[in-house]
């Protein structure tokens, strides 16, 4: 369980929500292979991308 809680996007270097913004406009996810851009939350679950800070 532990390592669910570090593996959260607010824990990644890609994560970089601007001052008082709830999101960050992520152009790094990856999922299967594929790469895309979403807008996630700190406490969003890591996508295959996940670069620990």
């Amino acid at each position: 369980m532990a390592d669910e809680q570090k593996d959260i996007c607010g824990n990644c270097q890609n994560f970089k929500p601007k001052p008082d913004e709830k999101f960050s406009n992520c152009t790094e996810a990856k999922h299967a292979g594929l790469k895309y851009g979403m807008q996630v939350r700190a406490d969003s679950r890591a996508c295959e991308a996940f670069m620990p800070k």
